[in-house]
Formats: structure tokens, C-alpha cells, sequence
């Protein structure tokens, strides 16, 4: 094997000063740039173009000659650290993509697409066809450049227009759903075809039969990823995130995905980008992939690498060399009426008015980050040339700066719809609920006794539901005895075998449900030590059980596992009965306590799930007459019965606003009689509940668990089973706030 000479120490020290100058520049003016009210990306741009050779190289050009020398070896490293900056870029981007979106677009959203990809498109690729010839890159084909052309005016960048959105405050306007799904299709087709014309340039053929086996492996791959590649990184996210325990291990492994990804498309000629793209779509359908790895992948590209990207793609600006001003002044007309021409059609023919259609357009032609990416990598692959690649950079720049202005002035001339009030509304009332709709998190811990397959009737319509993700997880403890020892030494674990016949059966109960549950098995000294540092894994829920009457909460391992828990945890005491196949029949005792709210939004994220559910609110007062009001969630003025307190009053008036859409009906019921128990324990019997829900406040009291007196004695002698949540830890002064 021949020897390879290192790097030069000289090249290392240069590459090492040229990143620290660079990412200083681009985080400084990015932040000046957010300052001003514009993307990052314009300034982290602008870090490289002051220190490229249009302003450095022209005033100091000494100076930009020594950061920047001639030498090809330190400008390859800095190369190299932009593409993964540009593949990092292009994850995100992917994880934006919404398939459930894309799938409800309605007409207006594929009239705006249709539209506003195919005017676009057709003005670029008729603008290719007059180009001067100098203009064109290494490549001179023109029918390559005409479809790059097409594609470079008919992108978006869905992270500038969302951003753009959020920071005026309108993400929930007809329009900019609009604008959004229609701009979300157009970049998903966008990349298919830059993959396509990539894949023409390197083979140097510009025609139709080209354009066909390009366009097939595209799409045979785009196939592959997702009926193949979309389950295995779910099984193997949920597998990283059960089974191991070094942390950001899910981050660990969504770069893989991206790498692999990246390299069988950089290797089958599609360029790498356009794996990492799909690599993102693919995560986003990883549910264990929560919000804090997109943090710290977001961390890790905004914070150091997509600001080098950026600002290579500054370094490569020559707009000192620039002459076709004519050119850049057409490029741009071309790009702004074609977007505004399209979107303003899309959305009248959709039903959008005059100001919105015109919103339309304008949000739509936002370019930023995307059609950066999109000219570099025309540049690298010989399509254009440095000249023609400074005015799509340049037209990118002023596309980007002129919508956050445009969209400001017309929104004084779209007026709130009901609609659109209603859904701002609908979305601070979800802020302040306590569980995410979807997306939950919950371990269900269980020695596959009784109790279990009632936990599992109750969790199985949300999991089926796709409310929660479900992991189940069994812990046993190794035997002491000597005849254990010696049997588990000869190969025979009688209570391993136990422990797996036992999984097998909860298995089997999950699939009654419609579900696939693989209990994991796993031998700890401590059953509450197990659980609980399973539960930091960002569980949001614990479902544990038990099925003792006498003393319903008693024993160490559910008195620690509730109190130090660092989540939700819901505490089972299963019926004398077999659990139905789904509770349909929940009654909500209360005393007006502050955990009502947390109590209610739970049993109805729950009921929602089961067809012909019912939630029956018990109001229990000594003394008071006894009255019932049933009425339905979808009355627009519900009037609470006498004896409730304000606070379940007002938490039941917000829930039927928050769900007046839904099918779910809430009924109001006040039981008189000798203090709270008896009453509450006599309704349970005669209505035939299939499930009571409380609310518990955890505390130990000589380390056992106590939820109070009333709890305690409900647990013990309700004739129907009774689930108890418990918030969070410091999460019962919020529960109580919201």
C-alpha cells in the first residue's frame, strides 16, 4: 500500500484561520441581519462576499491574496466543510416536509401549485433559450440550462417563507397555509427535477432519453426510500432509543441515515443533496425523532456549518466581474412577475381575493436559502457560469428582501375571517394544554400481571390512533438462591421463560388492538431504578399498574416510580371484571380542585379516540340537592349545572369551544350525600362506568404512597376500574394555571 503524504502543517493552520474568520463574519452580520428584520442567510451571505474578492479582494487584495491564497488544497477543505453544511441544510428542510399536508392539499393549494410551478417554470426556461453564450457554463448545453433555469425561478424556500410568516405574525391565514403547502409541493417537484438535470449534466447528454433514465432512478430511489428505507429507520429509531443508552444517540443515528442516504444518491448520479433531502422526510416520519434532536441538529447546522455553506457561496460572488446588470434586471423581472403572475391566478381561480392572491404570489417568491443551494450547485456541475451564478445569487438576495415588506403592506388590506380568528384562538388554547396533540410519548412498565391488559385497553386506542407512540418494557430482578444460580449456569431460566410466555401474551392482546408491541425484557437489580431511568429517555407519560384492593398503593417500586418520575404518570387499580376491549363509559369525580383542567383534557384526548365514548363530569357536595345536565360539546352555550365550582365550569366552557367540531359529549352530574366518598362510589355503581379518572398530587408519607384520603378509599372500593394521573414534577402549579 503506498504510503500517503499527510497534510502540509501550513494548509492546516490556513484552513483553521479561514474557518474561524468565517463562521465570526457570517454569525456577526447574520445577526445584524436579524436584527434588521431579515433572515440570517442574508448576512451569513454577505460575510462571505465582504471577504471574497468583490470587497476584501478589491480593497485589500494583499490581504484577501493571504487569507485566501491560490492554493487548492485549503480551499477543498473549506469546500468540503460547505457541502456538509449544505447537506445539513437540506435534512432540515426535509424534516419541514408535512406528508400529511401534501396528501389534504385541497384545490386551492393544487391550483396554486399548478400555477405558480408552471408559469414560472415556462418564463424560465423560455428566458435559457435568449441568454447570451458567454453565460452559459462549462457544460454549453442549453437544453440543461434551460430546465435549471425553469427550476431556479420556480423554487421556494419554505424555512425563509415560514419564518417570514411567523415574524408577522400570520402562519394562520388562509393564504399562508396556502402558500406553504402550494410552495412545499413545488420544492418536493423542484428537487426531482434538479436531480434529474444534475444527473443529464454529468452525462453530458441534454436530451429526452437523458431526461427519461434520469428521471426513473430518481424516482425508482424516491420508491425505494420510502415503502423500504421509511420502516427500517422507524425500527431502528425506536430501537436506538430503547436499547441504548449514550446520549444523543437518536442524533447519532439520524446522521447516519443522512450519510447513507447522501452517498447512494451522490453514487447513482443524483447528486447528494437530494438523498439528504429525502433523508429529512424520512426522519420526520420517525416519531422518536422528537423536537429536542431537531434542536440539536438545527444547533449543529445553524450554528457552525450552514454558515460556512453560505458564506462559500458569498467567496464565489464576483459582482466586481459583473457587466450584464441588463441581464440581472431581466432575470429578476422574469422571477418576480412570473411568481406574482402565478400565485395571484392560482389564488383567484381558488377563491382567494384580490389582496390575497396577491399575498399568494408574494410569499411565493421568496428564494433565500434554497436557490442558493440551487446555484452553487448549477456553478460545481458546469451548467452556469460565475457570471450567470452572481445573479441568481443576486436575485435570490432581493426576492428574499422585498417579501417581508410586500406581504406587511398587504395584510392591512386582508381582513380577519372568522375562520382564521377561530383557528388563532383554537391554537393559544392548545399552547396552554398540557398534552401535545400526538406525538405523545409512553412507557407502559409490567410484570404481565392482571393489570396490564387493562392498561392496555385504555392505552390501545391511542397508540391506534397514532396519539402516543407505545413502548412496553418488562423488568424482572435476578434471582439470589443458589438453585436459581445453578440453573440459569446450566442454560434454564424457568423465571426468564415466565417472563417471555408473559410478553408473548401482551404481544398478543396488542395485535387484538390492532397494534405490534414488542415488550422488551430486561434483568436489573431494581424493577423502580429501571423504570426510572428509562423514563428520562423523554418519556411524557407512565402507564403502571395495580390490582390490589386491600392496599391499592402500597409496595416501594409504585410509591418511587410516581413520586420521583420525571414525567406524567397514570396509576391503574384494574376491576373485578376482565377489561372491555375499549372504556366507553368515563366518569370524572371532582371537588373543584386545580387539577381538574389536567384531568378533563386527558379523558377527552382519550374518549376522542373511541367511538361512542361518553365523559361523565361528577361534582359530589355534601348538603346540596342533586341534578344532572347532560349536553353535548357541540352546543355552542353549555350551561353548567348548580353546585360546580367556577373552575370546572370555566375548563368545561373552554373544552367545548376547543372541541366544537367533535362528536364527544360531555354530560354535568352533581350527587349529594355524606361527604365525597359515598356519593361518588354509589353514581360509579349505578351508571355502570367502565373506567374512573382522578387526579393525584404525589407525595410519600413514611415511603409510601399517599394521594389522599378520598383517593386512597376510591381505589380501594370502586366497583369499576380507576386510572389516577399525576403531573409532572413541578408541573402542578402550571396544571393548575392552565
Amino acid at each position: 500500500m503506498p504510503v500517503i503524504a499527510a497534510i502540509p502543517e501550513h494548509a492546516i493552520l490556513l484552513f483553521l484561520v479561514q474557518f474561524g474568520v468565517i463562521l465570526f463574519t457570517a454569525r456577526v452580520l447574520g445577526e445584524l441581519s436579524q436584527r434588521l428584520g431579515q433572515p440570517a442567510v442574508l448576512g451569513e451571505l454577505l460575510g462571505g462576499l465582504v471577504l471574497g474578492p468583490s470587497v476584501l479582494g478589491a480593497w485589500a487584495p494583499a490581504a484577501q491574496a493571504a487569507l485566501f491564497p491560490p492554493d487548492q488544497l485549503s480551499f477543498h477543505l473549506l469546500e468540503l466543510v460547505s457541502w456538509l453544511g449544505m447537506i445539513l441544510l437540506l435534512v432540515i428542510v426535509g424534516l419541514e416536509v408535512d406528508i400529511r399536508v401534501v396528501r389534504k392539499l385541497g384545490r386551492s393549494a393544487f391550483k396554486v401549485t399548478t400555477f405558480g410551478f408552471l408559469i414560472t417554470f415556462v418564463a424560465g426556461w423560455w428566458l435559457a433559450q435568449y441568454l447570451p453564450s458567454h453565460l452559459m457554463g462549462p457544460l454549453k448545453d442549453r437544453t440543461i440550462l434551460a430546465v435549471f433555469m425553469g427550476t431556479a425561478m420556480s423554487i421556494t424556500a419554505i424555512p425563509v417563507l415560514a419564518k417570514i410568516l411567523i415574524d408577522l405574525g400570520m402562519m394562520k391565514r388562509n393564504f399562508a397555509i396556502t402558500a406553504l403547502g402550494a410552495g412545499l409541493v413545488e420544492d418536493l417537484i423542484g428537487w426531482v427535477i434538479l436531480s434529474v438535470v444534475l444527473d443529464m449534466a454529468r452525462r453530458g447528454e441534454g436530451n429526452l432519453g437523458a431526461a427519461g433514465r434520469s428521471l426513473a432512478v430518481t424516482l425508482l430511489f424516491l420508491l425505494m426510500a420510502w415503502f423500504v428505507g421509511r420502516p427500517l429507520v422507524v425500527r431502528a429509531m425506536r430501537f436506538v432509543d430503547a436499547r441504548l443508552r449514550q446520549p444523543h444517540r437518536r442524533l447519532t443515528l439520524a446522521l447516519l441515515v443522512t450519510l447513507v442516504c447522501a452517498a447512494v444518491t451522490q453514487w447513482i448520479g443524483i447528486h447528494a443533496v437530494y438523498g439528504a433531502f429525502v433523508a429529512g422526510i424520512l426522519l420526520g416520519q420517525a416519531a422518536r425523532f422528537n423536537a429536542e434532536d431537531r434542536e440539536s441538529l438545527e444547533g449543529l447546522a445553524f450554528g457552525v456549518f450552514t454558515p460556512i455553506f453560505f458564506s462559500f457561496a458569498g467567496l464565489k460572488l464576483r459582482l466586481h466581474e459583473l457587466r450584464e446588470w441588463d441581464i440581472l434586471l431581466i432575470v429578476l423581472t422574469v422571477a418576480v412577475a412570473g411568481k406574482l403572475f402565478g400565485g395571484y391566478v392560482g389564488g383567484r381561480l381558488s377563491g382567494f381575493s384580490r389582496a390575497e392572491s396577491a399575498a399568494l404570489g408574494v410569499g411565493m417568491n421568496a428564494r433565500g436559502a434554497m436557490e442558493l443551494v440551487l446555484a452553487l450547485l448549477g456553478l460545481s456541475a458546469g451548467i452556469v457560469s460565475n457570471e450567470l451564478y452572481s445573479i441568481i445569487v443576486m436575485m435570490a438576495v432581493i426576492t428574499t428582501l422585498m417579501t417581508p415588506p410586500l406581504l406587511r403592506a398587504l395584510a392591512r388590506f386582508i381582513p380577519l375571517s372568522p375562520e382564521e380568528a377561530e383557528r388563532l384562538e383554537s391554537t393559544a388554547r392548545e399552547a396552554r394544554s398540557v398534552f401535545r396533540k400526538g406525538d405523545l410519548k409512553a412507557l407502559l412498565p409490567t410484570a404481565g400481571g392482571p393489570s396490564a391488559a387493562g392498561l392496555l385497553s385504555f392505552v390501545a386506542p391511542l397508540a391506534a390512533a397514532k396519539r402516543l407512540d407505545l413502548s412496553a418494557f418488562m423488568v424482572r430482578e435476578p434471582g439470589k438462591s443458589v438453585k436459581e444460580s445453578v440453573l440459569r449456569a446450566l442454560g434454564w431460566d424457568p423465571l426468564s421463560m415466565d417472563y417471555q410466555a408473559a410478553a408473548k401474551a401482551l404481544a398478543r392482546r396488542a395485535e387484538s388492538f390492532g397494534l405490534r408491541l414488542e415488550p422488551r425484557i430486561v434483568t436489573r437489580p431494581s424493577c423502580a431504578e429501571a423504570v426510572l431511568a428509562e423514563s428520562e429517555k423523554g418519556y411524557d407519560i407512565i402507564f403502571v399498574g395495580t390490582h390490589t384492593a386491600e392496599d391499592p398503593l402500597g409496595g416501594s417500586f409504585l410509591a418511587h416510580v410516581v413520586a420521583e418520575s420525571p414525567c406524567h404518570v397514570a396509576v391503574y387499580r384494574s376491576g373485578l371484571a376482565a377489561p372491555p376491549g375499549a372504556f366507553t363509559k368515563l366518569l370524572l369525580p371532582t371537588k373543584g380542585d386545580p387539577l381538574f383542567p389536567f384531568v378533563l383534557e386527558f379523558a377527552s384526548l382519550y374518549a376522542e379516540c373511541v367511538p361512542d365514548a361518553s365523559i361523565t363530569v361528577l361534582h359530589a357536595e355534601p348538603g346540596r340537592r342533586s341534578g344532572w345536565n347532560p349536553f353535548s360539546l357541540l352546543l355552542s352555550d353549555p350551561s353548567p349545572v348548580s353546585g360546580m365550582t367556577p373552575l370546572v365550569a370555566t375548563s368545561l366552557q373552554e373544552h367545548a369551544t376547543k372541541t366544537a367540531t367533535a362528536s364527544l359529549r360531555i354530560e354535568q352530574k352533581t350527587v349529594s350525600g355524606d361527604g365525597h366518598i359515598d356519593p361518588i362510589l354509589r353514581e360509579a355503581s349505578a351508571g355502570r362506568y367502565d373506567l374512573m379518572v382522578l387526579a393525584g398530587v404525589k407525595s410519600l408519607v413514611r415511603e409510601r404512597l399517599f394521594f389522599g384520603h378520598t383517593i386512597q378509599e376510591i381505589l380501594r372500593r370502586a366497583p369499576c376500574p380507576v386510572l389516577v394521573l399525576t403531573p409532572a414534577r413541578g408541573g402542578h402549579s402550571a396544571v393548575g394555571k392552565s
